[in-house]
């Protein structure tokens, strides 16, 4: 990948004030970019960055700060968005102390451009005031190059050639990318007057210039180069066509050159300029010993963006710039020239292949691991084309082909999933692996981060009847949740953070079907098979709940409230086994109903105990109430000389004084 080139000077200004608050974390700050500024002076990048970081802790807005910390990222070599994104809030901010705001205009322009961009770079360099410099006009050059503006970046050269007379980039821009039988033939003379001046500088001067020279000269050049310079794959493929090399002496040179990175347009170049079959053959020989990187230009910039790696001739992975600011597209892995697996970063999604471009697993942005029925789903981003020769030596060259990735959704394509997992906030760093048949989900098992299972849901339709789970991780699933549906009503039943929260334990990342809701839950707390507590949910929040005390299968005491704000307390006669019921209002128990009777409720004098009938006395309530010190209980107590029915539910105490123990 091409080096962001550091030609910006960093340019302190005498004195340049802003509008920044002279205070004490300002001046902290300050002293913080004044070392940054030294050190960067030394060279000393990477302590430079510390002091910039350490200096944004006190101003985080502090130009100065910023900047430089754009330059000693992009002098380290990090990835350029890095740099950007600083150097963008420099020049946003406009809070500048000792450091000439233009430098960080430079900057930024230069990685615009550098990135697709080129209209925003030129937007910044000509924003008031305009800047002029070399740098400055040499990124209009390349900017207008890219946007397709000729005839500007002409001018841009011609002026600089005129104005900065020894900087030899101008000259090697137009000689790249100017086409020698359609461009300005003036400005291509006056270049090549001076490429004496500047070949000592940049050598490849002379490969490029040669295309615009008579053949003499053209030769002249060649041969200069190859005397003060090492072989480039330029300059075999320029001495090949003008035939000052033969084929031979052009593929003993390739050979020598190594394992360097080349460019497809060069490859493809010097084979077309291969008549003999045994010299492609030789080609084709060199190219399965190959190992590096071999690029292509997609966004036509001018700018290489697409990078395909090779080991001994086969590829190993392939990498996508979109923008050439280092923030990776997407990313193929290969096993014997075929891709395994594709990163697509753009996406945040990521493809498993069972064999190109069939896929067999994806794992989606938000959060979905499918596992895909073989076979049915293709998703293909890149094509090979096989350069081969008349012996059947084959070198790959991948190409990009654009395939919109938003268009993978789990629900384009539930019909080919398999199976597939996701993640859960149920369990810290929980899974959620799915069975799916004919594009409907028929269980889910549910998983902590230590691969334990600790629950399991059928379903039905695509809908769940029940889950079981293990609350507490012993191995034994305690509690069953049942699941109904209506379309219409569900909304009555849970509120919408209800909804919500069940959604994502049942689905984890994916929606639940709107209409779904927990009707009922049961609990088989000391695992004996029978259960010990229910909740049945109905509309408006209400709800009826109930304990199975003895372990008997009959519900012993319980609670409910309704719609219209009604709430009963119910338990279990001890003489009948049949159901008795609290009235409560406003909240509190009122009045007894059995069989037939009214019995009056009567609280305590001194405790939140309510006496059934007859009222017993203070210490017999207040030693009720610590024998029932769980949440809910039911028994008979001996205190002296009586026998007290008493219970617990929903947070109240009753007892109810008996004769005898039936």
């Amino acid at each position: 990948m091409k080096k962001f080139f550091l030609v910006i000077l960093i340019i302190f200004a005498l004195e340049y004030f802003s509008s920044a608050v002279d205070n004490a974390s300002f001046r902290t700050a300050l002293r913080y970019a004044q070392v940054a500024r030294s050190l960067s002076l030394e060279g000393k990048w990477t302590e430079a960055l510390e002091q910039t970081e350490r200096g944004l802790a006190y101003e985080k807005n502090f130009s100065d700060l910023l900047y430089l910390k754009a330059y000693s990222l992009a002098a380290l070599g990090e990835k350029k968005y890095l740099a950007i994104d600083c150097v963008k809030q420099a020049v946003e901010n406009n809070l500048w102390r000792e450091i000439n705001p233009d430098s960080a205009r430079i900057l930024y322009a230069n990685y615009m451009s550098d990135t697709n961009r080129s209209g925003e770079a030129l937007k910044i360099l000509d924003s008031k005031p305009a800047i002029f410099s070399s740098d400055a006009e040499f990124i209009r050059a390349k900017s207008n190059y890219r946007l397709g503006n000729f005839s500007a970046a002409r001018k841009n050269i011609s002026t600089a050639r005129k104005v900065f007379t020894g900087d030899e980039r101008f000259a090697l821009l137009f000689f790249q990318i100017e086409n020698p039988y359609d461009t300005d033939v003036l400005l291509a003379k006056q270049l090549v007057k001076l490429v004496d001046t500047w070949k000592r500088f940049a050598p490849e001067i002379l490969i490029y210039a040669s295309h615009f020279v008579d053949e003499e000269e053209q030769k002249q050049m060649l041969l200069e180069f190859e005397k003060i310079n090492k072989i480039s794959l330029d300059y075999i493929i320029f001495a090949l066509e003008t035939q000052l090399k033969t084929a031979d002496e052009a593929l003993n040179l390739f050979a020598t050159i190594g394992n360097k990175n080349f460019k497809q347009s060069q490859l493809e170049k010097f084979y077309s300029l291969l008549i003999e079959n045994t010299h492609k053959e030789i080609y084709f020989k060199l190219l399965n010993n190959y190992s590096g990187i071999v690029t292509k230009d997609y966004s036509k910039d001018y700018i290489e963006d697409f990078y395909a790696y090779y080991e001994n001739g086969q590829l190993i992975k392939v990498e996508f710039f979109e923008i050439q600011d280092d923030f990776l597209t997407f990313e193929a892995e290969y096993k014997n020239n075929e891709i395994i697996k594709l990163d697509y970063s753009k996406y945040n999604m990521n493809f498993e292949y069972s064999k190109y471009p069939d896929v067999s697993r994806i794992k989606f942005e938000t959060g979905e691991d499918v596992i895909l029925v073989p076979n049915e789903i293709q998703f293909k981003i890149i094509e090979h084309i096989n350069f081969q020769d008349k012996s059947n030596i084959t070198f790959i060259f991948p190409e990009y082909v654009f395939e919109n990735a938003k268009q993978l959704t789990f629900k384009n394509f539930i019909n080919n999933v398999a199976g597939f997992k996701t993640t859960t906030d149920e369990r810290v760093n929980g899974t959620i692996h799915f069975t799916v048949l004919n594009g409907q989900i028929i269980t889910a098992n549910y998983y902590s981060s230590t691969g334990n299972k600790f629950a399991y849901a059928a379903f039905e339709n695509g809908l769940p009847l029940f889950r079981n789970v293990d609350n507490d991780m012993d191995g034994r699933f305690e509690v069953t949740e049942f699941y109904s549906f209506d379309e219409q009503n569900y909304i009555n039943i849970q509120t919408e953070k209800e909804q919500h929260t069940m959604g994502k334990i049942l689905f984890g990342t994916l929606h639940p079907p709107k209409g779904l809701y927990l009707s009922k839950v049961v609990c088989d707390l000391d695992g004996n098979s029978i259960n010990d507590y229910f909740e049945i949910y109905k509309e408006n929040n209400t709800k009826v709940c109930g304990w199975d005390i003895d372990d008997d299968g009959v519900y012993d005491i319980g609670f409910s409230n309704d719609a219209q704000g009604n709430e009963e307390i119910f338990y279990r006669d001890f003489t009948t086994g049949k159901n008795v019921y609290c009235v409560l209002k406003n909240h509190k128990p009122v009045l007894i109903k059995k069989q037939n009777m009214e019995i009056p409720v009567t609280k305590d004098d001194s405790y939140e105990f309510y006496w059934i009938g007859k009222v017993g006395k203070n210490n017999e309530a207040k030693i009720i109430m610590q024998k029932l010190n769980s949440s809910y209980g039911l028994d008979i107590f001996e205190i002296g000389d009586k026998k007290i029915f008493a219970f617990k539910v929903n947070g109240f105490c009753f007892g109810e004084i008996i004769d005898e123990i039936f």
